[in-house]
């Protein structure tokens, strides 16, 4: 063999080794990196993982709703006159001593001033009754009359201050009754219901105007059924209305009413908005979303297996490097994060990547992450 054909074929061997040594390091990269690869060479699954740790997951919980007053205040005729004039008509806005409903008060000032001549009436004569009766008195002291006559001015006394409370009371009613001929807003509202008109004679105690309490408003939010253990009291929360699209309006939930309702698996939640200038009022439609911030045991979105409800599964890597299928009860799931509430401890150590090609008790190796 020439020195020609020597050098020839210790390339062509050198090149075939260097060919060798890189499909080798190729399909190693490949089993280590490629889980379909490594399931045809039957070696160890390729993952990547993350340890279960305590982290704060902050939820945004949405809801559906409508504003409604805070309370209610219903005002009634206290007396039965002729209404004179209605000053104000459903969905108007009333300020605290806004004047809502005036009666008739003619018949009332009659009243009034028959009563003030009766008391005057009644005190003339309570004052002659116990002139009376001192004169009466000064004579039965010298002898001079029997003692039934005495007896007799002391009755007429009684009788006469019995006129004047009687009269003192017919005036005072007669006064207020004038006074209820003006109704008046108690507090700053928007009418709700007006079910009384001009002309119209009411009977006493028949509504005349229900006011709705309007200076703060709830917004009567829908929550699912499903997130009833994430809301509570004092949980902040914001609002957009459909009237108001470009404005965020900022509250809290400060009532809770857990009964579902069965045809939206829904409960509602209470949020306080503050309305100082008035703006919204009852009925307006909107969205809420409320501030879930918690702090629990947590791991990637990614490892969690079927989260559907509470229970789902993640994979988690023993010290010997083989996977186990784990079942855990889940909580919230927000910012790439799962709280998980059953099931892992901190500092376990679960798949994120690789899952869907690996099964219990598989062998894995751990892909150092791209830096």
């Amino acid at each position: 063999m020439s020195n020609k054909t020597k050098f020839l074929s210790v390339v062509i061997g050198a090149v075939l080794i260097g060919i060798g040594v890189t499909s080798v390091v190729v399909v190693s990269h490949m089993i280590k990196t490629d889980p379909r690869k490594a399931m045809l060479v039957h070696g160890k699954m390729p993952v990547r993982l993350a340890q279960a740790k305590v982290e704060t997951i902050n939820d945004i919980i949405g809801a559906s709703g409508q504003t409604q007053e805070i309370e209610k205040v219903t005002l009634t005729a206290r007396i039965s006159q002729p209404v004179l004039s209605v000053k104000i008509k459903l969905g108007d806005r009333g300020k605290k001593g806004q004047i809502l409903v005036e009666f008739d008060k003619k018949m009332l000032k009659v009243i009034v001033d028959e009563a003030k001549e009766n008391l005057n009436k009644a005190k003339s004569n309570l004052d002659y009754s116990k002139l009376n009766y001192d004169r009466l008195l000064n004579i039965y002291n010298q002898n001079l009359i029997a003692k039934a006559e005495l007896e007799k001015a002391d009755e007429q006394v009684k009788v006469a201050q019995w006129e004047y409370s009687s009269a003192v009371r017919q005036l005072g009613k007669a006064m207020q009754d004038l006074n209820y001929a003006t109704v008046k807003s108690p507090i700053v509202g928007v009418v709700l219901e007006r079910p009384i008109n001009p002309g119209e004679i009411p009977k006493v105690d028949e509504p005349l105007v229900t006011l709705g309490v309007i200076d703060d408003i709830f917004m009567l939010a829908k929550v699912p059924e499903n997130k009833i253990s994430y809301i509570h009291l004092k949980q902040q929360a914001e609002v957009v209305l459909d009237s108001f699209l470009n404005d965020v309006f900022k509250g809290e939930i400060v009532k809770i009413d857990p009964n579902t309702d069965p045809k939206t698996r829904t409960f509602v939640a209470y949020i306080k908005i503050s309305n100082t200038d008035l703006k919204l009022t009852p009925g307006l439609t909107g969205f809420a979303r409320v501030k879930n911030s918690k702090t629990a045991l947590a791991v990637p979105s990614v490892s969690v297996v079927n989260p559907v409800g509470e229970v789902a599964t993640v994979f988690i890597v023993d010290s010997n490097s083989v996977a186990h299928i784990k079942r855990v009860k889940i909580g919230i799931s927000s910012g790439g994060l799962t709280e998980v509430v059953e099931g892992l401890k901190e500092g376990d150590k679960v798949v994120t990547a690789g899952i869907e090609f690996i099964r219990d008790g598989d062998k894995v190796s751990v892909m150092e992450d791209k830096t």
